[in-house]
């Protein structure tokens, strides 16, 4: 039982090491936390990033793969505009589901309904295209 808990006690000393050489992301209640940054979700549900040393608040974005994004690239200011591009697509694609689906619900015309469908699925593939992009800016500095 003793080896165990010393290959125990050397498997979590190595994965502190990778996530602070690779600045992963460490998932606590419900703060995110990349280094010094934390991602926390407000009462509006969007999600703020705070620079702990600073005390001050970084970004607050609409979803949390573009805050984490931010908190992972908040020194580049070149990513962050991207970073923000992508976050305002995800919002607006959302909300247009929201419209769209309220919608579909409430409209007994066929041809409405077929038209709202193409544009549901169409605003499902932006999202998922931003959400992509967003994860390749996260998992950039891992390869």
């Amino acid at each position: 039982m003793k080896n165990l808990n010393l290959v125990i006690e050397e498997l979590k000393d190595l994965l502190n090491e990778k996530i602070k050489k690779y600045n992963l992301p460490v998932l606590s209640g419900n703060t995110i936390r990349i280094g010094k940054i934390l991602v926390r979700e407000n009462k509006n549900q969007d999600f703020v990033v705070i620079d702990t040393e600073k005390n001050i608040s970084i970004a607050k974005t609409f979803s949390k793969v573009a805050a984490i994004a931010t908190a992972k690239n908040c020194v580049d200011p070149f990513k962050i505009n991207l970073i923000k591009t992508y976050d305002a697509q995800i919002e607006k694609h959302y909300n247009d589901l929201q419209f769209y689906n309220a919608v579909i619900g409430s409209t007994e015309d066929e041809a409405r309904k077929e038209a709202l469908e193409i544009r549901v699925e169409f605003s499902k593939s932006k999202i998922d295209a931003a959400k992509y992009a967003l994860d390749r800016i996260i998992l950039d500095d891992i390869r």
